[in-house]
């Protein structure tokens, strides 16, 4: 087997442990508002760079889809330009939560962990109305989870569902990252629950 099959099987592994991703944008989740992509691509020098790049392209380019795909391999996440902002996102069905989870890719090199989140806050609304992001008409819905003091080398960061009981529209608020000015890492906002029957 080849490295993409591996990974795959990595991914679909996680699915049928954690329960179906209601973020996912291959399932239908979609983000309807974010902050700013970093525009300037990572600088890979060298040999190793050249062979890194060949294996793992610069994600510096692409949108926030990247923080709704299952992957969670380094160097595959959304470049939020800056140390704060927002993610916007519809699930692609309106549930009961059971759980939201922020994830971060381990690294060896702890000074990777620059560009992670540190504090942020996840809304969650069943109406789009409820949360509104344009200057003088902010609404975030009601809180789902808080965190201050991420540590990314554990991974990831979940939040039980404890009053919400449906959602449709889900909001990351990241108000600082652990000391990169220049952007922030998001490699996955995940959404776990039960879909409510119509």
């Amino acid at each position: 087997r080849n490295n993409k099959e591996l990974v795959n099987e990595n991914d679909e592994l996680k699915s049928k442990i954690s329960g179906k991703n209601f973020a996912n944008n291959h399932e239908g989740g979609k983000v309807l508002a974010a902050s700013p992509t970093r525009k300037n691509p990572i600088k890979r020098g060298g040999y190793i760079g050249f062979i890194v790049n060949m294996v793992i392209p610069s994600t510096e380019n692409q949108g926030p889809e990247l923080a709704l795909s299952e992957s969670l391999h380094p160097g595959q996440n959304w470049a939020m330009q800056g140390n704060q902002g927002h993610l916007l996102i519809e699930l692609s069905t309106t549930i009961k939560p059971k759980r939201i989870t922020v994830e971060h890719a381990k690294h060896k090199d702890p000074s990777l962990y620059a560009s992670a989140p540190k504090n942020f806050e996840i809304y969650a609304a069943n109406d789009r109305a409820s949360i509104q992001l344009q200057e003088g008409a902010i609404r975030y819905g009601e809180i789902f989870g808080r965190e201050t003091n991420f540590n990314p080398a554990e991974g990831e960061r979940s939040f039980e569902n404890t009053t919400h009981k449906s959602v449709k529209y889900v909001l990351l608020k990241i108000n600082e990252n652990r000391g990169n000015p220049n952007f922030t890492s998001i490699y996955g906002v995940r959404v776990y629950g039960k879909p409510i029957e119509d």
